[in-house]
């Protein structure tokens, strides 16, 4: 005779699922990327933190922000800082180009039919008015207040002429250096005759401290007073 029970069946006992492990380590089998498609992100720089990315053939995980920059470290271990606002102007896309504001054009005037010489005799004083513009009529006292009169040098004093219109050959020659020494040279030197290296004539005339020299022949030389006292007066 058969038992009417049911076997017990042992109860079902469940197996642990493995949880997946999440490796923290970086990972450099991926191609790196180009910078530039993160910089013109808005959250630039840190959607770049954790990727693999190359800055100007440099390439590596982007490890960290410190300040104003990005540290990132290649495959060899090797560290490199680059500033992300520089990043931003070298692989960032282009400013925006703000067109300049381009004045309109002034509508044109409508331009004035040439009238006919009927039409020009009508009205020749307002035709004039328009065209002569006004004329401002001065006074002859507002016009010379107006005038700025500049004020005129004092006229130099004329030297004073001492001449020998008479010339005496006669009297002995004297050497220049006889008159050169004294106080009251050169007037004392008018009148006579002197040799001054070997040129003698009559000192017929003293302008400017100037001694004009004529000679028997006719001829006329010049020497300053003061050369001759210093060459020939022994001062």
């Amino acid at each position: 005779m058969q038992s009417l029970s049911t076997p017990e069946t042992p109860p079902e006992v469940s197996t642990p699922i493995p949880k997946a492990r999440v490796s923290t380590e970086p990972d450099f089998n991926s191609p790196p990327r180009p910078i530039a498609e993160f910089v013109g992100l808005p959250d630039f720089p840190r959607c770049a933190v954790g990727a693999y990315v190359d800055i100007g053939g440099f390439a590596g995980i982007v490890a960290d922000i410190v300040n104003n920059s990005i540290k990132v470290r290649s495959p060899e271990g090797i560290s490199q800082s680059f500033n992300f606002n520089r990043l931003r102007m070298l692989y960032g896309p282009p400013p925006a180009k703000v067109e300049p504001l381009v004045a309109s054009p002034e509508p044109e005037r409508p331009r004035e039919r040439p009238q006919s010489f009927e039409q020009q005799s009508e009205r020749p004083t307002e035709r004039a008015t328009e065209r002569v513009p006004e004329r401002i009529v001065e006074r002859p006292s507002e016009r010379f207040e107006r005038v700025v009169k500049k004020e005129e040098p004092a006229p130099r004093p004329v030297p004073r002429r001492e001449v020998v219109s008479e010339p005496d050959f006669s009297q002995p020659v004297k050497l220049i250096n006889v008159l050169a020494g004294r106080a009251d040279f050169p007037k004392c030197a008018l009148g006579e005759h002197v040799e001054i290296v070997g040129y003698s004539g009559v000192v017929v005339e003293i302008v400017n401290q100037s001694l004009k020299v004529l000679s028997i022949e006719g001829t006329t030389r010049s020497y300053n007073a003061q050369a001759l006292k210093k060459l020939h007066g022994g001062g």
